[in-house]
């Protein structure tokens, strides 16, 4: 199987991601048999410890995050994320280095066989590239996979894993027509995650989701490590920020896969200061503060992370497409903000890093969304802030939202049908010290990318 076969063998599968409605209670009909099938391939996905991440916003942050943490300590590191920006391959990396073609070929290949030899068939896109992530990690003899969840946690494909350790970033209303309409029931389809006397680092805040999430953990003896009482962080000036970990009484259960010493847990009350992070934005220093705590919690049970890996970790980690500056003199930012809760993560992080200097310089909009995002609760909090808005419109999702109709909010805009023509164009007429803000949606931030960065 060439890599062309082997990415069409995938996209002839059902995708949910360009899905406008996406059937949710349909996954759940196939997590068994994904789990079954997982377990006639040999289960890959005992052989190594899983982290598994979910949560509305943050989650690939914070995968991100423990990724370089544990690779900058020497370890090798599998990541499972989505969606991929620009090429397939970037879902499934060791050590923040993607797949190559040739292994992408033939793993899917191999997966195909099995598929028609089984006679298991009728998965689709999301549930194939989970297993054949357990499958690649595996043959890369990986020290840690790290899992990021898709849609929800209950019934996503990636909840077959049997983890080490539960992550929850946070809960915000999104998928409301699959998740729920409130935040105590898409905290109900996180905490699906949850499994039973397997330890969970949470950073909900809000009082009612984090109830919910409290109460799972509780019925189901996971010891239970929330942000701001477990774990802490304290803003510094000049954008840094000091962590506290106090733990808890409750064991950490030993890291199954691993070959390393499950010693006494000698990390209780540490504190690491003026710490320093590369993304940009406070809401990314509670992402890494929940990325060090699962690091800290390892480490307890033997891994060797020392402070100097965790400061450079923290120092060198990139996450695309999330608040990130591609380009300067103008300055473009690019972030895949979907959501109320995303733009205005976003809006405090513009106006506290890049706060305008003058009456001359001015903010512009590149914006373009999808079917299913509340563009007319977006809009009205991003436009105050802009001097132009451009719509515009992703090609690489069926969701996207015809620019012509993002008009109807806003009948001032301009349009431009290609992000590329334009994203040049407002380059072309910026001053050198104005700021450009591409957002909206993930998938037009990468058009976006791939556009300037080629």
């Amino acid at each position: 199987m060439t890599f062309q076969e082997a990415v069409d063998f995938f996209y002839k599968r059902v995708n949910y991601e360009n899905f406008v409605q996406i059937p949710y209670q349909e996954l759940a009909k196939n997590l068994e048999k994904l789990r079954r099938f997982l377990e006639e391939c040999q289960s890959p996905d005992r052989s190594y410890p899983v982290i598994h991440v979910a949560g509305t916003k943050g989650k690939g942050s914070v995968c991100a995050i423990i990724d370089r943490i544990f690779t900058c300590a020497g370890y090798r590191v599998g990541r499972f994320t989505s969606p991929h920006l620009n090429n397939i391959r970037e879902r499934f990396t060791i050590g923040n280095v993607p797949c190559t073609e040739a292994e992408f070929a033939e793993l899917a290949g191999e997966l195909a066989d099995k598929l028609r030899k089984k006679q298991a068939d009728g998965f689709t896109f999301f549930e194939l590239t989970t297993l054949l992530a357990f499958e690649y990690f595996a043959r890369q003899k990986v020290d840690l996979a790290v899992m990021e969840t898709g849609l929800g946690g209950r019934f996503d494909a990636t909840n077959i894993c049997r983890p080490d350790l539960t992550v929850i970033t946070s809960i915000s209303l999104e998928h409301t027509e699959q998740l729920g309409h409130d935040l105590a029931s898409i905290a109900g389809e996180k905490a699906g995650i949850i499994k039973q006397g397997i330890p969970l680092i949470s950073g909900v805040c809000e009082p009612e989701p984090a109830e919910v999430i409290r109460e799972t953990a509780h019925r189901l003896k996971a010891p239970l490590y929330e942000f701001g009482k477990a774990f802490h962080l304290s803003p510094q000036p000049d954008f840094r920020f000091d962590y506290q970990f106090s733990g808890l009484d409750d064991g950490f259960h030993s890291v199954s896969g691993s070959d390393r010493s499950t010693g006494a847990d000698g990390n209780r009350n540490q504190t690491l200061k003026q710490l320093s992070l590369r993304l940009l934005g406070r809401h990314q220093q509670q992402n890494a503060a929940a990325a060090l705590t699962a690091a800290n919690l390892f480490r307890g049970k033997g891994w060797h992370i020392s402070e100097t890996s965790v400061r450079s970790a923290l120092q060198t980690v990139s996450v695309p497409a999330r608040i990130e500056a591609v380009a300067e003199h103008p300055l473009v930012i690019l972030d895949g903000a979907h959501n109320p809760a995303s733009v205005a993560v976003l809006l405090e992080t513009l106006l506290e890093h890049f706060p305008r200097q003058s009456a001359a310089q001015s903010w512009r909009l590149l914006f373009g969304t999808n079917r299913d995002k509340e563009v007319g609760t977006m809009l009205p909090m991003l436009l105050p802030y802009f001097d132009e808005t451009v719509f515009t419109q992703a090609h690489s999702t069926a969701r996207a939202v015809p620019a012509e109709e993002l008009r109807e909010f806003f009948p001032a805009a301009k349009i431009f049908q290609k992000p590329e023509t334009g994203i040049a164009d407002l380059i072309r007429r910026s001053g050198t010290d104005d700021l450009i803000c591409v957002t909206g949606s993930l998938y037009l931030a990468a058009e976006v990318r791939a556009f300037l960065l080629q």
